[in-house]
């Protein structure tokens, strides 16, 4: 993941607006087009589309980020996402470093502007404020989605990997492993 990251950002989340966006991707739309028809119904209109899909995830948020250290890449400081910031979902405390296993509930996580709607299964990108994330990104900007092998009741699978973790702090464990991957990627070769 590392490698094919454009940028891997430490970054905090600071705010979040209602003006976030659900299922704006051309591959999302057109996903969510053929549940539809799949189901008997037409579309009348993209917009209709993500009025329609916006009403389904009706606690979504826009999720502005503070980079506050750039492990790879360039770019700007502050960026946003669309997830969802869980009523419940702690505030602002400092979370101690878990297990890497912890890991297992970031896979697939997704913005919401990729969710393909009605019955699509996805995991939103969800946020505490004040928290503190490491954050895969692509050269568009986008969250990465790169597929790893996982294994599931004893068998092989391939889901996305998990480029938006949050982290406790620099003893965190994928933060250590990030580092390490990021430190081995810029060592000269051996003569």
């Amino acid at each position: 993941m590392a490698k094919a990251a454009a940028t891997i950002d430490i970054v905090v989340a600071e705010r979040v607006t209602g003006d976030y966006a659900v299922a704006t991707t051309s591959s999302a739309n057109r996903q969510a087009r053929a549940n539809y028809a799949a189901g008997g119904e037409v579309l009348s209109s993209a917009q209709v589309s993500q009025r329609l899909k916006t009403e389904e995830m009706p606690d979504g948020a826009r999720i502005h980020y503070r980079v506050v250290e750039r492990l790879k890449g360039e770019g700007s400081r502050v960026f946003s996402l669309n997830g969802i910031v869980p009523p419940d979902y702690p505030k602002a405390a400092p979370s101690p470093a878990g297990s890497i296993v912890e890991l297992r509930a970031r896979l697939n996580s997704q913005d919401l502007s990729e969710w393909p709607g009605f019955g699509a299964c996805i995991q939103p990108l969800w946020t505490g404020l004040g928290h503190r994330y490491v954050v895969f990104r692509d050269a568009r900007g986008q969250l990465l989605a790169v597929q790893i092998r996982v294994g599931f009741d004893g068998r092989p699978m391939r889901v996305r990997g998990p480029s938006y973790v949050e982290v406790g702090g620099p003893d965190d464990p994928w933060l250590r492993s990030i580092r390490r991957a990021l430190n081995g990627m810029t060592k000269p070769p051996a003569a």
